[in-house]
This record gives structure tokens, C-alpha cells and sequence, in this order.
């Protein structure tokens, strides 16, 4: 059996973050439609962003071989 000041002394030892309080992004089951259709939007926005920075990655690297191949060319 623990004893009533070793219980006390255990709860002054857990840091004040430990609360039932959870963050915004774990709460997902009390929020509103609205939230979660908002979430599902911002996220597909995120990946097409992504993908058009690949591109924009991919010709990049294109243009400048074409480049390359041009200087070789014209000497």
C-alpha cells in the first residue's frame, strides 16, 4: 500500500504539461464538419504544392542539361 505522502509527493513530481488537455491536432473526434473538411482541403492543397515544386525541380534540372548540350554544340 503506497502511503498518502508518497502519493502527493508522486503527483508534485509529474510536469505541468501533463494535463487531460490533448493538442488541436489529436482532437479530431469533437470537431466540427466543417474542421475536418477544411483539414481534407488545406492537405490536398499541401500535396499539389509539393508536386509543383517537383516539377519546377525536374525542368530545372532539364533546362540546364539542354543548356549544356546547346554549349557544346555552338563551340
Amino acid at each position: 500500500m503506497v502511503s498518502k505522502d508518497a502519493a502527493v509527493g508522486a503527483k508534485a513530481l509529474r510536469p505541468a504539461s501533463t494535463t487531460t488537455q490533448q493538442p488541436q491536432s489529436v482532437r479530431k473526434l469533437g470537431e466540427p464538419p466543417m474542421l475536418n473538411k477544411n483539414e481534407a482541403k488545406l492537405d490536398e492543397i499541401l500535396k499539389e504544392v509539393k508536386s509543383l515544386k517537383d516539377l519546377i525541380s525536374s525542368q530545372e534540372k532539364r533546362i540546364a542539361k539542354l543548356e549544356e548540350q546547346m554549349s557544346k554544340i555552338a563551340i
